[in-house]
């Protein structure tokens, strides 16, 4: 159940409220799903390596934004929970428009205790259906690994608008029904810490 003190409308187009702290974020994002800020330096850097070809190389890892997210108290709260960055799931990402998408829990069963980090390019729009990460349904597995989920399906979640126009951070728990409508992003797969895990976060 989300905090007592959660405003009654807490997403804004660019941001959750700042109403909801630090200490509010983690909780934040299990009650809903997602958690999202606007940040232009992230932008600037996802741009940056996306114009320069580097969108697939080592630089353009975790370590590469974590001095910009560590800068925000939210996100540095959120991202000490999910410290371990996993290689294999680290690549540039388009638009989905029109198709609503998770992550197939088939494929990788670490899927259900991990979190994508979508460090956002300029002129991002996404759409996230709120509480949809408990959806205990699988969709049509297409070629790049998700499984696009019917409107059916979807109908009783709340659809919530993202706008970062300047670039910025989208953090979705792996099985939240969501969808990229325009711009680029840089995507990182994390899980939980475990107990004698290396951490890298």
């Amino acid at each position: 159940m989300a905090s007592s003190s959660c405003p009654a409308d807490p997403f804004e187009p660019n941001q959750v409220s700042s109403s909801i702290s630090a200490d509010e974020s983690l909780q934040f994002l299990e009650d809903h799903g997602f958690f999202y800020q606007a940040n232009a330096k992230i932008g600037e850097l996802v741009d940056e390596l996306l114009r320069t070809g580097r969108a697939r190389s080592d630089d353009a890892r975790l370590d590469y934004f974590k001095p910009t997210l560590r800068q925000d108290s939210r996100l540095k709260k959120i991202l000490e929970h999910y410290p371990i960055a996993l290689p294999r799931f680290r690549f540039p990402w388009g638009t989905t428009p029109g198709a609503y998408y998770n992550w197939d829990k088939k494929l990788d069963p670490t899927v259900d205790s991990g979190l994508v980090a979508y460090m956002l390019g300029s002129g991002s729009r996404w759409v996230c259906l709120d509480g949809s990460h408990g959806l205990d349904e699988d969709g049509k597995l297409v070629e790049n690994g998700t499984l696009q989920l019917s409107d059916t399906v979807l109908e009783n979640y709340a659809k919530r608008e993202l706008r970062m126009e300047a670039g910025g951070v989208l953090l979705v728990r792996t099985r939240l029904a969501h969808q990229a409508t325009t711009g680029r992003s840089i995507m990182l797969g994390l899980l939980k810490a475990q107990a004698g895990a290396p951490r890298n976060a």
